[in-house]
């Protein structure tokens, strides 16, 4: 009897975790208006939610926990905000399940994948007042949606950016470039593929240009195979239906058309949405509260440099700083 009582006690430390969460999850479904499948969690507090928020990614393909490099930073702010009385519900992006589904995807689409979770949300907590939080594009998407649904009550930004979307490509390589190197001198080559993609110019058409471009300014070296094939990905990439509807999108419009509370947060040495960003956040509608993190890169943790290189080495995910910005902005906001 001993015996098994002492391994019903090791059993309980070990999982003590697991037995004093202030939150339980659930897995659910979120269906697109075009039918595709998206896996989600739904993190719940104990008591009764103070409001129901969901998590919009950033570029690429992620899963629910915008998962790089072994970091989870969107599991960290579901449970870190759930723990202190707040449901948050994220999402798989579409075409993580099945690559097939992303291949026509947009930035509208993800605007369009976000509200049909908004709508899980309202079918599930009717009462709570819904939020977005939104990382890098996932930000634009808030401010989309913020500006037109009058089914949100608050959106807060991590690095949203307030440019155009060929002005964030445009000022994020500059920043990569002289960080690396000192300078870019890629400038024009640049200029001219955004300008090319940005465009209506047909896919094919567009393809052919940017590869000449692209052929030219690596000179001989263009004639590998290996080069070859590595700026066929690249030019794909940059045509991709994501891709160009992002070049082409400014957000200025529904920035200035915002009339709920928004909190927009920027790291200091953030180089892939630069704290410049919050300047124009700022003008260009000045009910916006915003606030940038020092020593805090684009996946708001506490760094050195900022450059992506350093993410995979630097301990934990979100930082203590910006979950309780986070929060302590929810709480005088949230009535």
């Amino acid at each position: 009897m001993k015996r098994q009582l002492f391994f019903l006690l090791l059993a309980a430390i070990i999982n003590w975790p697991a037995f004093c969460r202030d939150f339980s999850e659930k897995e659910i479904t979120v269906r697109a208006t075009d039918g595709v499948a998206m896996g989600a969690t739904l993190t719940l507090p104990n008591d009764e939610p103070k409001a129901a928020v969901i998590l919009a990614t950033g570029s690429g393909i992620q899963n629910r926990d915008e998962e790089i490099f072994g970091k989870k930073p969107f599991r960290t702010i579901s449970e870190f905000l759930s723990a202190n009385g707040y449901a948050v519900l994220r999402m798989d992006d579409r075409g993580f399940s099945n690559p097939d589904d992303a291949k026509n995807a947009t930035l509208q689409s993800d605007v369009d994948d976000i509200i049909a979770g908004i709508q899980v949300l309202d079918s599930i907590l009717p009462e709570a007042p819904k939020g977005i939080i939104g990382h890098s594009s996932g930000g634009t998407c808030a401010v989309r949606i913020g500006a037109k649904n009058s089914g949100i009550r608050f959106i807060i930004t991590l690095a949203g950016p307030a440019w155009s979307g060929d002005s964030v490509s445009m000022s994020q390589n500059r920043a990569l470039a002289v960080s690396m190197t000192g300078r870019w001198e890629g400038e024009n080559l640049q200029r001219q593929i955004l300008s090319v993609a940005k465009s209506d110019t047909p896919d094919m058409t567009a393809r052919i240009i940017i590869t000449m471009a692209l052929n030219d300014a690596l000179g001989e070296m263009s004639k590998q195979s290996k080069a070859q094939e590595q700026i066929q990905q690249q030019v794909s990439a940059i045509l991709s239906p994501w891709f160009r509807s992002m070049l082409r999108y400014d957000p200025a419009d529904d920035i200035k058309a915002l009339k709920i509370p928004c909190l927009a947060l920027n790291g200091s040495k953030d180089i892939q949405v630069l704290p410049q960003n919050l300047i124009t956040m700022k003008e260009l509608n000045p009910d916006i509260e915003t606030k940038i993190l020092e020593n805090h890169n684009h996946l708001f943790q506490q760094c050195t440099t900022g450059m992506p290189q350093e993410y995979a080495t630097l301990p934990g995910d979100v930082s203590d700083a910006t979950l309780q910005t986070i929060l302590q902005w929810l709480e005088r906001t949230i009535r």
